[in-house]
């Protein structure tokens, strides 16, 4: 891969990388230094730079393109109409491809090296950004299959870096995870550390969260591949009841807020205001299946009068895109108290996902009790209950980027394609990487190509 967006931002690989000026053979040490562009960039600064990166990539088109798969939103007109109909090129890919690897983690990879350590080793902005590689390179790695990890952040030194398999991203992550685990389990025991607070746009500082949100990320990882690992479902379990546990409400919410001034809008509004008309949300199996449920979240997220997002949420200027969520993480508990036989249990978590989601979304009390009145029970037949687990995961996580990859690896719910018999299974690898890493490049791969989970 070639990181032209890295070079030209400053990164140059020697002097951030190596950590020696690559002007020390000049006189004067400081005759090539631009006050303008600094090589090193304090982690304070960098952290909100990637949090707020990851809000608006993962937001963008991971959600436009997943959720059009996964037929949650449609494709109607120029480019979408053609996209919904899955004709795509490879450079379509170009764009969110550069933004994940040098907007995201090429700042979080910096972090990570340079944090400066406290006292017993404490390293909360490291840990954090352990924690956000691990949840950005398993979705890059989700929507691709292989892609450049272990060599990707070398600067000039690896232009072409290689494609790492994607189970073996799956095992760095996890060691990502439990490595910021151990460092921030350091915090009571050794004070006087540098921590984050207001630079930390998600969390505010609170170190608790971050520790949930990775034992939350470990039983994602977990239960992506639970169909052909039969200890990972208790793997899952086990992460999320360890320690302090995983999330304890939607307050703990992993999600990026974003702003009113034009500058700083959510993606989607800004996708609608610049783009309206491409894409049709009333208008789809999601839609369409919620509305013969009269299921109350439908009219807090459409616009039932113009078709469009509800700016109660999704079409706000000042709107919150959810990455991982406390709702999300007890449907993971359902699937894997599902898979591990213990269906009592699961039929709790599966009703606490039912009306997490009803208050993330703001429905009243009374419209949540009548819809989990009639929808809220568990099937005691094993086979129509994980029907139900994942149908509810699918209808409470819109436009979320997990949605593509639980319809993989589940085909829950049914989905007819839209052209043609198949469905997409993963993105096409990008232009850019097909012109400047063809030797690392599997270019056989297409649209309609599996990864490793989805075997």
């Amino acid at each position: 891969m070639k990181f032209r967006n890295i070079i030209a931002t400053g990164l140059l690989g020697c002097a951030l990388f190596s950590g020696f000026s690559c002007t020390k053979a000049f006189v004067d040490p400081d005759i090539n230094k631009d006050p303008n562009n600094p090589v090193s960039v304090s982690s304070s600064a960098l952290l909100p730079s990637a949090e707020v990166a990851m809000g608006y990539t993962f937001g963008s088109d991971f959600s436009r393109f997943g959720s059009m798969f996964a037929q949650q939103i449609t494709g109607v007109d120029r480019q979408f109409e053609a996209y919904n109909s899955y004709i795509f090129s490879t450079q379509d890919f170009d764009n969110v491809w550069s933004l994940v690897y040098s907007s995201i983690m090429k700042n979080l990879q910096l972090m990570i090296v340079n944090s400066p350590k406290g006292n017993g080793g404490y390293n909360p902005y490291s840990s954090i950004a352990k924690i956000l590689m691990a949840y950005s390179i398993t979705t890059v790695s989700d929507y691709w299959g292989d892609v450049p990890y272990s060599e990707a952040f070398s600067g000039l030194d690896k232009l072409q870096p290689k494609y790492d398999k994607q189970q073996d991203i799956y095992t760095a992550a996890q060691k990502l995870l439990a490595d910021a685990i151990a460092n921030l389990s350091l915090r009571q025991a050794q004070p006087g550390t540098v921590e984050p607070g207001a630079d930390d746009v998600v969390f505010g500082g609170d170190i608790s969260k971050w520790t949930k949100l990775a034992r939350v990320l470990q039983a994602r990882l977990y239960i992506h591949v639970s169909k052909f690992d039969n200890t990972a479902a208790q793997k899952a379990l086990d992460a999320l009841n360890a320690g302090g546990g995983g999330f304890a409400s939607n307050d703990d919410n992993f999600s990026v807020t974003f702003g009113a001034a034009a500058t700083s809008n959510a993606p989607y509004y800004q996708f609608e205001t610049g783009r309206g008309g491409y894409l049709e949300y009333d208008i789809s199996y999601w839609s369409e299946t919620l509305k013969s449920m009269n299921d109350p979240r439908y009219p807090r997220l459409i616009d039932t009068t113009a078709g469009g997002l509800n700016k109660n949420y999704y079409f706000n200027p000042a709107g919150t895109v959810p990455l991982t969520t406390y709702v999300e993480m007890l449907f993971i508990q359902a699937e894997a108290y599902w898979r591990v036989g213990n269906l009592p249990q699961a039929a709790i978590a599966y009703q606490a996902g039912i009306a997490a989601s009803m208050k993330q979304y703001g429905v009243a009390d009374a419209d949540a009790a009548t819809y989990i009145a009639a929808n809220g029970t568990l099937s005691t037949v094993a086979a129509t209950a994980f029907t139900q687990i994942m149908t509810q995961k699918y209808f409470a996580m819109y436009l979320n980027p997990e949605v593509f990859t639980d319809w993989r690896r589940t085909n829950v719910p049914t989905l007819t394609p839209v052209a043609g018999t198949q469905i997409p299974r993963r993105f096409l690898y990008p232009q850019q990487e097909l012109s400047y890493n063809a030797p690392n490049v599997n270019s056989k791969l297409g649209l309609f190509s599996k990864v490793w989970w989805d075997q």
